[in-house]
């Protein structure tokens, strides 16, 4: 081996040095990214199960403000106005 050789084998490693640094940041970022992701899915996650739980409620007073207002209907109260 010559010594141009052996200096090019040198630049060649501190290249490939260099991209495989270039390569760990990149692989960083993508971790940090995809656990902001993954932060912002569960937040998502639980803003849909509060919509779900308060529509099951409204849900619920409107089936029984439904059966009330039957029940009024039908009380004698309800006669004494027609």
């Amino acid at each position: 081996m010559t010594a141009q050789s052996a200096e090019e084998a040198g630049e060649s490693l501190v290249e490939i040095r260099n991209h495989v640094s270039h390569i760990n940041k990149m692989s960083i970022q993508s971790a940090t990214a995809a656990e902001e992701q993954g932060t912002v899915v569960n937040g998502k996650h639980c803003n849909i199960e509060g919509i779900r739980t308060i529509s099951e409620q409204t849900m619920t007073a409107a089936q029984q403000a439904s059966e009330a207002s039957g029940s009024l209907s039908q009380s004698p109260l309800a006669c004494r106005r027609c």
